[in-house]
């Protein structure tokens, strides 16, 4: 069984056991929330495969900030614009690009309220422990999986730039079902993977960092609701409540690594090493949603345009970024 289906199977275990988690007791917030009629309710959303997400690492900690009782929910196959559309939760957090598609495809009044700092450590290109490569240069010629609709993709032409090469040099393949397995056996000559699952496959697979993100491409963690949501005054104030709640755990957890780490480690089924390992590079700060902020993600969004992801720079695209959030979260 590959690290990713570990992890997959451990959520879907989980999910139906959550209720039982005591999470992480030293971490700020953590206890059960009682039941009453005064108290107020949050659905959050959370990516199984995607630890360094930082709503991914409230759920293994089952963070209850007082006065709210916060409900955990897997995203499966419902993509985050469509949950918040149905009900499904009231808050998710999302890549950069999924913001911008949903605005350019229109039916979803997407909201981005606030945003982790860099996470670029926490994206790795991953080889097997016996390749002989060095770097992606040693690779020319070679294939590759990722989705070309993510940072990935981006992270990618990055990281082949530094060695003047291109993406026809390379192969790539999309939609692979289980793209561990294809690097284990062969078929594929590296992957990219986030942690701590990519600290799962070198430990239990034997797979090799190549290289990371780092200082080429932000990797932000955007938290997205709807102008709706928001406009709903007991949601707002459950929202506030928990991202006040969100942004004193991972000040905690920055301090406690070793103790997130085992709440991450039970909740997903990675060992506490590859949690370790993953939570170092993850970013446990909030950033301001503001102009500079808008300017990274309009590059990014600039990006993909010039890759065909979209037509053209979408027009007022810079009303879907919030930063109503900024003073309670940001220094």
């Amino acid at each position: 069984m590959t690290g990713k289906s570990r992890i997959l199977s451990a959520i879907a275990a989980a999910a139906i056991l959550f209720g039982s988690l005591a999470g992480c007791a030293a971490a700020p917030g953590s206890d059960d929330a009682s039941s009453d009629g005064d108290t107020l309710k949050l659905k959050v959303a959370y990516f199984p495969s995607a630890v360094t997400n930082q709503f991914a690492r409230a759920a293994a900690a089952n963070l209850q900030p007082d006065g709210l009782e916060v409900e955990y929910v897997p995203t499966g196959s419902v993509g985050p614009a469509q949950g918040l559309v149905s009900g499904a939760w009231d808050i998710a957090t999302w890549g950069e690009v999924g913001a911008a598609s949903t605005y350019v495809n229109g039916g979803t009044d997407i909201r981005v309220i606030a945003s982790s700092g860099d996470n670029g450590a926490a994206h790795e290109i991953l080889v097997r422990g016996d390749s002989t490569a060095q770097t992606i240069a040693d690779l020319k010629g070679g294939t590759g999986v990722f989705d070309r609709s993510t940072n990935a993709y981006a992270q990618f032409l990055a990281t082949i730039a530094q060695y003047g090469l291109e993406e026809s040099d390379y192969t790539i393949l999309e939609n692979v079902p289980d793209d561990a397995s294809a690097l284990a056996s062969g078929q594929v000559d590296f992957i990219i993977s986030i942690e701590a699952l990519a600290s799962d496959l070198i430990e239990r697979d034997g797979f090799r960092e190549l290289s990371n993100g780092e200082g080429l491409i932000n990797n932000y963690y955007p938290v997205v609701t709807t102008s709706e949501i928001l406009a709903d005054a007991d949601k707002h104030e459950a929202i506030e409540l928990y991202l006040v709640a969100l942004k004193d755990y991972l000040a905690w957890a920055d301090e406690n690594p070793e103790e997130e780490a085992t709440s991450i480690a039970d909740f997903f089924g990675v060992s506490e090493s590859a949690a370790l390992n993953g939570s170092e590079k993850l970013s446990n700060v909030f950033i301001p949603i503001d102009d500079t902020y808008i300017a990274k993600e309009q590059d990014l969004i600039n990006f993909f345009v010039e890759h065909g992801a979209f037509d053209s720079y979408p027009t007022g695209i810079e009303e879907i970024y919030d930063g109503e959030f900024n003073d309670v979260l940001t220094d």
